[in-house]
């Protein structure tokens, strides 16, 4: 059985069968340069056929265009700003270049109503080359015409009265004009050259020369118009300001006299200014103010002597006058008592000596109250003056201050002249001077804009340009061929390699069977049975070598199983040729047909049995009765025949067993024609009763999903084939250089 005589260990093969369910469907394997290559050369002519075409479309499409002449020039925005004249703010401030500015600056450029004045600067009928109207109309130009006057005949009869009276809205002149700037902005490029503040202006035509005159005179309109209407604002807020001016200087002078006529109105009814009543008021405050100090310090003194006669008597207050008297009258006291202590040591209280100057002390003491007293009196008669001058003064402040106080209410009104005629000759001021600075302004403006390089007359054309047109065509087409050529190779759903079938499947290939330009497969014989050398009969007894190689472990007769995921795959063929190889090799060898639906092998080789091998099987006929044999052939043929009902139907899956055993008692091998797994399940029944499988899988053609579920359906059967064969390989787009490198197992 296949189970138990595999080559392959069974656990092996469950972990490759697991793969194939992943690897097949996602093409996990990446393509090397050497496969890419081989799929370009064999998609060499599709995409020299689109290289080629996409060249010549471009090329047919440039030709047929006119010739155009391309002048530039640049213009660079200045961000450089000129302080001549000292000014607060600028009538027309220096453009703060940024990408807003520049993209205006270059819309302006564009505009159709500058590109209309370098028209007519430069004269309308220079333009008539370009004039769309003098331009002969192309087929479908004439076409849309036609149209176009067929219309009006339909409408024009049905309204006869408007004929007369519709009016052009817009003069020939103007239509042509607006012609002749359409035409010119069809053809004009005006872009930012990067981060600079460089414009570059470019205008393609038919004309050289008027290429260039066009792009200089749109240069250097632009930059005049932008010094004209700098001048013109600054010209035009001169205007405005020295009106200003003169309006605010006969406000001034009429603000002026009337605050000095109230002023000297004011001052004829007062007597004085506010001014000298205010110095009055001043001064005799100050007066009063000391006359309050001095009295302040008078009462001071009169307190102090006064406390100390309560106190401590006159003598004691004598001594803190520095009155002459009272201080020679001080000394005579203090020699008297120093007269009296040193006759004291001697002489007795009640001594003359001693009365005497007793006495004289007593008149010296009575003298210094009397005049300390007289002292006193003395502050006194001076508090009762200070205060009178200060009653006096008080009384002539108040009165200032009421005449004052009148003076200030009558002045309000002077005040607010006043303060009138100040706001008046302040903004008089503030406008002179912002007059001085506009005109110093207006004498020095300067355009924001300069011309860096002027237009130059064209010498060649820019375009079209055949040769280059049609590279880049010629490039495109061999791109995009090369793209699509990649894309139909990776999306090709089979196998070109034998490589990728071993990778995604887990199994070996055991040989790559050609297809040789056999149409039949009875054709195989006649070509495996000719002397020469062919790729077909190696490649045949290549496979006879490895099979043989991979069951030499186990002797005896053998029983191999063709089989193959879908029908068309060459299975068939495979098995003549592999017949037909083991026989002439010597060993005997028969080849059975178990396809119910397509039993094609006794047509093919022309050999009739008396009975076919479901007959045999149902114990119709012998088993000798149901093998054909022909002289012209090397080994023997049987079959089931053509059945409408599947062979696992009617008969038990052990009698097939019990036939590959009963064909093996008599042939070394045995070769089973299946029929395909994913098409009928008779396979599956078969698969367990022969000792190997070998899978074959058609040469590009064969989906590896279908393979993958084929190789799974057998594998829920423990079914391991013993390998695959990749056939109808096309040997001139054999990646794996067929013979060179293909390797045998």
């Amino acid at each position: 059985m296949a189970t138990d005589n595999s080559a392959f260990n069974h656990g092996t093969f469950l972990s490759s069968a697991r793969r194939q369910e992943d690897a097949v469907h996602t093409h996990e394997e990446s393509v090397d340069l050497r496969e890419l290559i081989g799929a370009l050369w064999r998609r060499k002519w599709f995409v020299l056929f689109w290289t080629l075409a996409a060249a010549a479309l471009f090329f047919a499409m440039t030709i047929t265009k006119p010739v155009r002449y391309t002048a530039q020039a640049t213009v660079m925005l200045d961000p450089r700003q000129q302080q001549v004249v000292s000014a607060r703010e600028e009538v027309v401030s220096d453009l703060q270049l940024n990408t807003a500015i520049l993209e205006s600056e270059v819309a302006s450029l564009r505009s159709s109503a500058l590109l209309e004045r370098v028209v007519e600067q430069i004269g309308v009928a220079r333009f008539a080359g370009i004039d769309p109207a003098n331009a002969e109309p192309g087929p479908v130009a004439r076409i849309i015409g036609g149209a176009k006057q067929a219309v009006r005949g339909l409408v024009a009869p049905a309204t006869p009265a408007a004929q007369g009276d519709d009016a052009p809205l817009i003069s020939e002149e103007r239509r042509r004009l607006s012609r002749i700037v359409t035409a010119l902005q069809s053809g004009m490029f005006i872009n930012r050259v990067g981060d600079s503040y460089v414009i570059q202006i470019a205008l393609q035509t038919g004309d050289p020369e008027l290429s260039a005159l066009v792009v200089n005179g749109l240069a250097e309109t632009y930059i005049a118009e932008q010094l004209l209407d700098r001048q013109r604002v600054a010209e035009n807020a001169t205007q405005w300001l020295s009106q200003q001016v003169e309006r605010r200087r006969g406000e001034v002078v009429a603000a002026e006299a009337a605050a000095e006529t109230y002023k000297r109105e004011l001052l004829d009814t007062a007597g004085a200014s506010v001014e000298v009543v205010q110095q009055q008021l001043a001064e005799l405050n100050q007066q009063l103010a000391m006359a309050r100090s001095e009295r302040a310090n008078q009462e001071a003194r009169l307190q102090q002597i006064d406390t100390l006669i309560a106190e401590r008597g006159p003598t004691i207050a004598a001594e803190t006058q520095s009155s002459d008297y009272l201080v020679s009258l001080r000394q005579q006291r203090d020699e008297m008592l120093r007269e009296d202590a040193r006759l004291s040591a001697t002489l007795g209280e009640n001594h003359p000596d001693r009365r005497d100057i007793a006495s004289d002390i007593g008149r010296i003491e009575a003298a210094i109250a009397a005049e300390v007293a007289n002292i006193a009196q003395s502050y006194r008669n001076e508090i009762e003056v200070l205060l009178g001058r200060e009653a006096s003064l008080g009384r002539d402040v108040e009165a200032l201050e009421q005449r004052l106080s009148d003076m200030s209410t009558s002045s309000l009104q002077l005040r607010q002249l006043e303060r009138e005629a100040e706001a008046a000759r302040t903004g008089f001021e503030d406008l002179l001077t912002r007059l001085g600075e506009i005109r110093a302004q207006a004498e020095i403006q300067r355009a924001e804009a300069k011309l860096l390089n002027p237009a130059l007359i064209p010498t060649g054309p820019s375009a079209p340009r055949p040769v280059l047109m049609t590279a880049f065509g010629g490039t495109l087409g061999l791109t995009f061929s090369l793209i699509s050529a990649l894309l139909m190779e990776l999306m090709s759903a089979g196998f070109r390699r034998a490589v990728e079938l071993e990778r995604a499947t887990g199994l070996k290939v055991l040989s790559m069977l050609p297809a040789d330009r056999i149409r039949q497969p009875r054709h195989v014989l006649a070509h495996l049975d000719k002397g020469s050398y062919s790729f077909l009969g190696e490649r045949v007894r290549q496979l006879r070598t490895v099979i043989a190689t991979r069951i030499a472990a186990t002797a005896g007769p053998r029983s191999v199983m063709l089989l193959s995921s879908v029908p068309d795959e060459g299975k068939t063929t495979t098995a003549l040729a592999l017949a037909q190889s083991y026989a002439r090799s010597g060993v005997s060898t028969v080849l059975i047909d178990l396809d119910t639906r397509r039993p094609v092998l006794h047509d093919e080789v022309g050999a009739v049995s008396q009975a076919s091998l479901s007959d045999h099987l149902m114990g119709e006929a012998s088993l000798d009765a149901a093998i054909a044999r022909s002289d012209s052939l090397r080994f023997d043929i049987s079959g089931v025949g053509e059945h409408d009902t599947l062979l696992s139907d009617g008969i038990e899956a052990s009698c097939i067993g019990e036939l590959i055993e009963a064909l093996k008692q008599r042939y070394d091998m045995v070769i089973v024609d299946a029929p395909p797994v994913l098409a009928m399940s008779d396979s599956l029944s078969i698969a367990l009763a022969v000792d190997h499988v070998v899978y074959l899988v058609r040469w590009k053609r064969t989906p590896r999903r279908v393979v993958a579920q084929g190789l799974v359906m057998l594998k829920n059967i423990g079914v391991a084939p013993l390998g695959t064969v990749l056939t109808m390989v096309d040997t001139a787009q054999d990646l794996d250089g067929y013979s060179s490198s293909y390797a045998y197992h």
